[in-house]
């Protein structure tokens, strides 16, 4: 007899579970993913930022460009932009060699070695196409510019420092 009551309580409690859950995947596409208004830079909310017409006008409205800036950042982030669908398609083939790469094979040490020399030539080549827009931008702007640059790229970091530690606490606090 006990058996049958617990049956028949957690039958209806089961059924309104899966009703609850239901109706919340209801405000959920196909994929899992919410379904509310997405933000301004597109589907992956802010993961990705701004696209680069975005991030020109961004940069005009707050660094007051001039056209001739303007034109010039545009021209470096057309060739930031090749540069990096090129850099893509090499990590993509370093990807894919790392899946490749077999633990029980007699060369194992040395694919090994060539998938971390390709790694670390793809690095440094980030790094140098990083570095080397950063000098580009710093030839198209002026210094006033240059300073309010650096006000902006520091802000972005909230209250923590270029090195990633909390600051020190003001003498006010």
């Amino acid at each position: 007899m006990n058996k049958n009551i617990i049956a028949f309580i957690a039958v209806p409690a089961l059924l309104l579970l899966s009703n609850a859950s239901n109706a919340n995947s209801e405000t959920q596409d196909q994929q899992g993913f919410s379904t509310q208004e997405q933000s301004e830079y597109g589907r992956r909310g802010n993961q990705r930022g701004p696209n680069m017409e975005q991030k020109l006008q961004m940069l005009t409205e707050k660094l007051s460009l001039t056209t001739e800036q303007q034109a010039q950042i545009k021209a470096l982030f057309e060739r930031q932009q090749a540069t990096r669908k090129a850099s893509g398609e090499q990590r993509k083939a370093l990807h894919e060699a790392v899946r490749a790469l077999d633990p029980n094979a007699a060369n194992y040490t040395e694919k090994l070695a060539e998938v971390k020399r390709q790694a670390g030539v793809s690095a440094g080549n980030k790094i140098q196409q990083m570095m080397s827009t950063r000098q580009a931008m710093q030839q198209i702007l002026t210094p006033e510019q240059q300073e309010l640059m650096k006000q902006m790229k520091g802000g972005k970091r909230g209250k923590r420092d270029r090195q990633g530690e909390e600051p020190e606490a003001d003498a006010t606090s």
